[in-house]
């Protein structure tokens, strides 16, 4: 939070005195200013795509960040404590949650391209597959959470919001289209994926999850 923070605060500076547009690339720590072309090429390893962009611009300044496409972290007891009352409050539901947490989380705008379509990312955690396989690989409590009513548009009717961003503020701090997810063990630590994907990155995490159990 500390770098964002600071991120925050180079952006108001250079729009605050910056003349004439200036772009601004900086690697994942937000602290490492690097050129365009490394930037770019930053995103991949092996083909494989590790860091995604994220592009904020005002009159004066254009700021590009590489973003994890995958984190690892950990909860401390009381923040997974708290997380846990957080859920059971927003789903009105009363659960020990002993198991593994999943949560699939959507912020959309009109404006994004996944936003119009019901074969996206979020759609797929209501495909009767999904539960089903997830069901072999770990225990687990799921849930779909809803940054706001934007974001719902394509999901069924019943919806758990994050009405204090709790969620957002502990694992999504910026806007990511297509939405996101993380996987938490009982002990807290978790692996979230951010961007677009599919039900197979939710198997594939939980079975990453799953074999640090044994």
């Amino acid at each position: 939070m500390k770098n964002v923070l600071i991120f925050i605060l180079l952006f108001t500076i250079s729009s605050t005195f910056s003349q004439e547009k200036k772009a601004y690339f900086f690697d994942v720590d937000l602290k490492t200013q690097l050129s365009e072309r490394e930037f770019y090429l930053k995103r991949y390893l092996d083909k494989k795509l590790i860091n995604l962009d994220l592009h904020f611009e005002n009159d004066t300044s254009y700021v590009a960040i590489l973003h994890p496409r995958k984190k690892y972290g950990k909860l401390s007891l009381p923040k997974l404590d708290s997380l846990k009352t957080y859920l059971n409050s927003i789903s009105s539901k009363q659960k020990e949650l002993s198991n593994h947490i999943i949560i699939n989380f959507i912020e959309e705008t009109k404006d994004n391209p996944c936003a119009a379509s019901r074969n996206y990312t979020g759609i797929h955690i209501y495909h009767n597959d999904y539960k089903k396989k997830l069901d072999k690989i770990l225990d687990f409590d799921s849930y779909a959470v809803f940054k706001d009513k934007e974001s719902t548009k394509g999901h069924p009717k019943r919806k758990i919001f994050d009405k204090q961003l709790t969620i957002k503020k502990l694992f999504f701090n910026y806007y990511i289209p297509c939405g996101s997810f993380v996987v938490i063990k009982p002990d807290g630590r978790y692996i979230c994926n951010y961007g677009e994907y599919g039900k197979e990155d939710v198997w594939g995490i939980a079975e990453e999850i799953s074999k640090s159990d044994k």
